[in-house]
């Protein structure tokens, strides 16, 4: 298992280290790089924002569309499961007419 290291990140000019795995350094760094533009945006629009209330903001903002984004992901999982279910049918209507056809012509 990998050791934590120190990844220094910096989120409205402020700077941060946080200890995580090597192969998630690009990820935390991403992730970094996205509260602080988020973050610069929401402070853009109300300049005398105070950083904890912009902060909220951000989080509020990244978890609702965390949310759809999972709501999209469930909504094409049940998509995609029915139309595998309804191809499923087929397969299996179209089989069981192959099989029936096999037994009307070892019949005849």
């Amino acid at each position: 298992m990998s050791e934590n290291a120190p990844v220094s990140v910096k989120v409205l000019q402020k700077e941060y280290k946080i200890a995580c795995p090597p192969e998630q350094q690009e990820s935390l760094i991403e992730a970094a790089t996205l509260v602080d533009q988020k973050m610069r945006e929401i402070q853009g629009q109300k300049r005398s924002s105070a950083q904890d209330r912009v902060a909220i903001m951000v989080a509020i903002n990244i978890a609702y569309d965390l949310i759809q984004l999972q709501k999209e992901q469930q909504l094409g999982t049940t998509k995609i499961s029915s139309h595998l279910n309804r191809l499923k049918e087929r397969i299996d209507a179209t089989l069981t007419k192959g099989m029936q056809l096999k037994l009307e012509q070892s019949i005849q």
